[in-house]
């Protein structure tokens, strides 16, 4: 990580503009932390008058996907996040889903494309540099929250209240840090748990539990 963030710097600190827009056509992809909803049937709790398993909440990685293309001399882009669960009522029911959205305002500045994504009521900028065949996503941490969702992501640092993340591009170490990542996502959680109420015994098998629970 602190390689990455050598080279950040290093990209970021040239003031060239040698890159042109074209150079950033093409399709990136990222991982990201989103919080899934596992639950424990061997606890339980009343809520709204019935019965209801205890939900422990753990983060996965999902897919994020951008992709920046030429429209005649314009550049456009949309902005794409995977997740596999979603909330109905008291239920969670496990199902893909793709949340898609165009970016909008897309310009260069110093070598660094810049865009925004969102509505009118919460607008996200986003920034993306490359250097050499490498690219990474830069997103500014609004809160202390989003710097601590993605403690765990192997394919992301934190740098001066940026959340940096590393462009997948088929490296051989990318599903191991990917694993890595979710295990470590695991153990922050069983830790919550045990430190919350649960009793010691149950360590292996909230463990057990959350490991197996892909979302997907």
């Amino acid at each position: 990580m602190k390689k990455f963030i050598i080279t950040i710097a290093a990209a970021l600190s040239l003031i060239s503009c040698s890159k042109k827009p074209k150079d950033f056509v093409g399709v990136y992809n990222f991982q990201v932390m989103d919080a899934y909803f596992a639950k424990d049937t061997s606890e339980y709790t009343m809520k709204y008058f019935r019965k209801e398993p205890i939900k422990i909440k753990v983060n996965k990685l999902v897919p994020m996907k951008i992709d920046i293309f030429k429209n005649g001399e314009q550049l456009n882009g949309t902005f794409l996040i995977t997740t596999y669960q979603q909330s109905y009522g008291l239920d969670l029911i496990d199902k893909k889903t793709e949340n898609r959205a165009d970016l909008k305002n897309i310009h260069l500045i110093n070598d660094t494309l810049i865009a925004e994504v969102g509505t009118t009521k919460k607008t996200l900028q986003i920034k993306i540099v490359k250097s050499g065949s490498d690219s990474w996503l830069i997103l500014k941490a609004s809160t202390s929250k989003d710097i601590e969702k993605e403690e765990c992501n192997k394919l992301a640092t934190i740098s001066e209240g940026n959340i940096v993340y590393k462009s997948l591009n088929g490296a051989s170490n990318e599903v191991e840090l990917i694993n890595e990542s979710n295990a470590c996502e695991v153990e922050k959680s069983v830790k919550f748990c045990l430190d919350n109420g649960y009793k010691k015994e149950k360590e292996s098998y909230l463990s057990k539990l959350l490991t197996n629970f892909s979302g997907k």
